[in-house]
Parts: C-alpha cells; sequence; structure tokens
C-alpha cells in the first residue's frame, strides 16, 4: 500500500486532548509527513501539546469560520476534522471540498437511538451525508451511529482513540492493589460524579478500608471535597494518571453521556476492572461479563451496590477481572488507527 506523498493533508481536532496529540503524531512518523495540525483548546487544563506536535500547529477560536488564507495555509486536497456541525472546521472543510479534495470525518459519537439523534440524523442525511468521503469511529457503537446516519458501512472505519500503550500499561497485579476506587475526568453533572461519591459514601459505612480516588476539576469540585474516603486530586499527566490506575481495582464511571472515553481504554490496558453506566460507549467494545459492571442507569443505589459487589472479589476473581480487561484492550491500539487512516488514504489516490 503506497501513500502518494505529494497529497496535502491537514487534520483538524475540537478540544484537543493529549492522547489526540500523540495519535496525529504517529501518523506523521508513519507518513513521513510533517502536515499541519488545526486546534481547539480543550476545555481541560492540557500542557505538552507543542512538544508532542512541535511545529505546523494551529490553534483557532471555538465557533468563528475561517479560511485556509486566516491560517496561512493553502487549501489541501484531504482534509480530516473531528464533528460535522462545527463551524470553525465546517467553513475550511467547505473550501476543501471546492477546490476538488476530499474529507474524512472524524466522529466520536455513540448510538443511543434517542430522540435527538432520531432528528440528528434526519438532518445530516438532508445536508451533510454526502460531504465526506469516509469517517473513522472509535468503536462498534460509534459504527452503528454512523450507519444510522447513512454513511455507507464501507466507508467507516474503526480505531480513532485508543490509549497510549507505553504509558498504560499493567506493571501491578490487580489483587495486590490497594482498595480504591478510581474516577478521572471532568468533574461535571454530565459525568455523573455526585452519584458516584455519594454512593461511595453509602459504601464506605459498611466498608471503611476502601477509599475513592478522583482526579480531575471542574465546577463540581467544592461538592465533593472533604468527604470520608475520598481524595480529590487535580487533572494531572498522563503518566500520573497511569500509576494511579496501577494503584487501583476499579475505574468507575457513571456517565449520561459519554461518547466514548479513552479513560476505560487506559484503565482496561491497566488491567482495571470497570463500573460504567450503560451511557459509556466505550463500555460496548470494553465492558465484559468478566471485568465490568454495567449499571442500567446512573443511580446512587445501583452504583453502591456495584462497589459492594466489586469489593466482594477474591484474588483469584480479581485475577481473572485483569486477564480480561488486558485482553479486550488489544482491539484498540496505535496500529488499528494507521491501518484504518492508511486505508482511507489508498482510497483516495
Amino acid at each position: 500500500m503506497k501513500i502518494n506523498k505529494k497529497a496535502d493533508i491537514v487534520i483538524a481536532w475540537n478540544r484537543m486532548p493529549i492522547y489526540a496529540a500523540r495519535s496525529i503524531n504517529s501518523i506523521r512518523e508513519e507518513l513521513s509527513m510533517d502536515f499541519p495540525v488545526v486546534y481547539t483548546k480543550s476545555k481541560m487544563p492540557i500542557s505538552g501539546l507543542e512538544a508532542i506536535l512541535s511545529d505546523h500547529i494551529y490553534c483557532i477560536k471555538y465557533g468563528k469560520s475561517y479560511s485556509w488564507a486566516d491560517l496561512g495555509l493553502k487549501v489541501p486536497t484531504i482534509f480530516f476534522h473531528s464533528g460535522w456541525r462545527y463551524r470553525h472546521f465546517n467553513s475550511l472543510a467547505e473550501e476543501v471540498r471546492s477546490n476538488g479534495g476530499n474529507v474524512i470525518g472524524l466522529f466520536d459519537n455513540n448510538y443511543r437511538g434517542d430522540i435527538r439523534q432520531i432528528l440528528g440524523s434526519i438532518y445530516f442525511k438532508f445536508f451533510y451525508l454526502n460531504k465526506f468521503h469516509s469517517v473513522i469511529v472509535p468503536g462498534r457503537s460509534g459504527q452503528k451511529l454512523a450507519q444510522y446516519f447513512g454513511i455507507d458501512k464501507k466507508s467507516i472505519h474503526q480505531g480513532l482513540y485508543y490509549a497510549d500503550k507505553k504509558i498504560f500499561n499493567r506493571r501491578k497485579k490487580l489483587s495486590s492493589r490497594s482498595k480504591t476506587f478510581l474516577f478521572v475526568g471532568q468533574l461535571v453533572t454530565r459525568k455523573g460524579i455526585l452519584e458516584i461519591v455519594e454512593a461511595f459514601q453509602d459504601f464506605h459505612t459498611s466498608n471503611p478500608d476502601w477509599s475513592l480516588r478522583i482526579i480531575g476539576e471542574g465546577p463540581l469540585k467544592d461538592k465533593i471535597v472533604n468527604k470520608a474516603g475520598v481524595l480529590v486530586e487535580n487533572f494531572a499527566s498522563s503518566e500520573y494518571i497511569s500509576d494511579a490506575m496501577n494503584d487501583s481495582r476499579f475505574l468507575v464511571l457513571s456517565s449520561y453521556r459519554e461518547h466514548w472515553g479513552v479513560v476505560v481504554h487506559e484503565a482496561t490496558s491497566c488491567g482495571c476492572g470497570l463500573i460504567l453506566s450503560s451511557s459509556v460507549g466505550a463500555g460496548v467494545d470494553l465492558a465484559t461479563p468478566y471485568n465490568s459492571i454495567v449499571i442500567s442507569r446512573n443511580s446512587i443505589e445501583l452504583l453502591s451496590a456495584a462497589m459492594q459487589i466489586a469489593s466482594q472479589k477474591n484474588i483469584k476473581e480479581l485475577d481473572f477481572i485483569e486477564s480480561n480487561s488486558l485482553s479486550v484492550s488489544l482491539n484498540f491500539s496505535e496500529l488499528v488507527w494507521k491501518r484504518s487512516l492508511k486505508r482511507i488514504l489508498n482510497t483516495l489516490h
């Protein structure tokens, strides 16, 4: 498979996280092409993007229309961009199409089948369906949604998200870790963080030897500090989070909405067990009957019961959970991402 090195490629990512920077850089290295990267800033405090991506990076404002001339760049022939309704990327994408180029979507939404997605599918089919050559999604739920939106199955590729295995890997047996539940993410309502803390308080009264470790920042922080058995820390580096995962038994993520959740792949790559709400998109790909407890809805009672079940796992059961998490984590990797992107590029030449 040979990539046309004369093609002009640009990748644009909304609210770019650190793992996206790493995945983009891996493509630059794979293709030996130092192509430009356009992005808007993440809502979370992130440092190190410039160090990873080095040159040719362009930070633009969320929601503002841009032309390629505004960025001082010529119109590329191939443009990858996240989302499909972001004004700041769509204005650039329209220029690419008008110039005869191809636009590839990076879509991370998971299938829910609710009224919003029903209406969204109608809107997409009328106004956006023919505007994308191909799309890359995280996993099976994303593929189901893309097909629901009318995109041909042959044009849908998986592998958009993955944990950096050089950082997130199992270094300590699950059964030898501290009795800790871990949450990593934004401290906002949709993450269900208040329910997690309250459920843990209920659980902790009869299990005082367990703790809940929270790594994140957001407007709800003041409501979760100074609780018995709860440690709240500011958002930290990937290496720090990996260390925290290697000293925790279960990741708890009880979101009301979660498109995929790279943190789930990071946790399984470290061998953690999972307690997830059914709204977490990555659950379809990474939560099995052998490594997880999936609750049907975000409920204090269900979360507390799940924590109780998790806390009763013996050494043999914990070892089995660990092996299953490590096994499913292999389905997503830098290799899968590279293969999908290269497969798309080779359909364009």
